[in-house]
């Protein structure tokens, strides 16, 4: 409700600055979601081998990362990709290939509530240009991979090398050129 009444980005920027109010949705997610939460990423390759990164307002460390979300209950892990994605992006995507898995929590060194994270390589169905949707999200841009290693935790930057592998790009040799493209504009 609270987004709608504040414009997304505002809204974002405002939690993103505010420790207090990250820590109360953090603590409303815990209580909120299934204890052993499941997320589903999903890394999206254009036909230049550019990857589409999400900067998202609760990730303060690494704020662009692949975009994906929590699974709901009952959800497959692959419908629940396609859903996030489209719900962040707009996206209409479709699942290609299961790529990883690893369990994230206090244990993992990722300081997070237990549970598992996913990640799927996903191409885009046609006539599909992202634009950010989901108010957690400042936008979405696509950047080569050498853009985009710097950006993404441990996990996410195996997750792009399997996918570019699994597409036949080799990590370093997709388009080069230019600086990350806004989304909007790919």
């Amino acid at each position: 409700m609270l987004a709608r009444l504040v414009p997304r980005h505002a809204l974002a920027r405002l939690v993103r600055r505010s420790g207090i109010a990250q820590d109360a949705l953090v603590l409303a997610q815990r209580v909120l979601v299934a204890r052993q939460r499941v997320g589903a990423l999903g890394v999206v390759l254009d036909d230049r081998g550019r990857v589409l990164l999400a900067e998202h307002v609760f990730r303060p460390r690494y704020p662009w990362g692949l975009p994906g979300g929590w699974l709901k209950r009952h959800e497959h892990p692959a419908r629940g990709v396609e859903r996030e994605l489209h719900e962040e992006t707009g996206l209409d995507v479709e699942v290609v290939q299961l790529l990883l898995a690893e369990p994230h929590g206090p244990h993992s060194g990722r300081g997070t509530a237990p549970g598992l994270s996913i990640v799927y390589r996903c191409r885009v169905r046609p006539d599909g240009a992202p634009v950010p949707v989901a108010w957690e999200l400042l936008g979405v841009a696509w950047f080569t991979s050498a853009e985009a290693m710097p950006l993404l935790r441990r996990f996410e930057q195996e997750a792009l090398r399997l996918a570019l592998a699994s597409a036949g790009f080799a990590t370093g040799t997709a388009t080069t050129a230019g600086s990350a493209t806004p989304a909007t504009g790919s």
